[in-house]
């Protein structure tokens, strides 16, 4: 069994105990997800400033529950590569396809930008989209690396017209 942790924070707490850079750029995240064993900080975080609407906190909450879920399941569970071995892109894709069951936000900055568009070329293709969710998911954890997605997809969108499960063309790149 796996569990997953939640923590709501003000936005002034949020930001002092998670300061973030990626290639020197200080990010603003309005959540984080830590997996067991990284840091201290074990568990998701997001951030509330008050105001906010309950969708931004709702899919903020969605999108972390996707990285805990992720984390959990692909390490404890599934048999599928740890967590850590799925690049930052693809973590992303994981999170956002749980996102879009409920919100469909736009995604601008990379990593994020970069995934969205990835789900958003899924979403066109029909023997993608009329899996269940659970399927959808088993299939995104094959990938580790979003580039090996993007071929499967390449793939994919050239076969639309047939008939196929996207799970019978999986793509191995080394």
């Amino acid at each position: 069994m796996f569990v997953i942790v939640l923590f709501f924070e003000r936005s002034d707490c949020f930001e002092k105990k998670h300061h973030i850079e990626r290639n020197g750029e200080v990010i603003k995240a309005i959540g984080l997800n830590y997996p067991f064993g990284k840091t201290d900080y074990y568990g998701s975080y997001v951030k509330v400033n008050h105001g906010d609407s309950s969708a931004t906190i709702s899919s903020t909450l969605i999108h972390e529950y996707g990285h805990a879920m992720h984390g959990g399941l692909s390490n404890d569970y599934l048999g599928f590569d740890s967590y850590a071995s799925y690049n930052e892109e693809m973590k992303e894709v994981i999170a956002i396809s749980a996102t879009r069951t409920k919100y469909k936000k736009n995604y601008d900055k990379p990593p994020h930008k970069t995934a969205y568009d990835l789900i958003l070329r899924l979403e066109k293709i029909s023997e993608y989209t009329k899996l269940p969710f659970h399927k959808q998911w088993r299939f995104l954890l094959n990938y580790t690396n979003h580039k090996m997605l993007e071929k499967h997809i390449q793939l994919m969108e050239r076969l639309t017209p047939h008939n196929f499960e996207p799970h019978d063309f999986v793509i191995k790149m080394s």
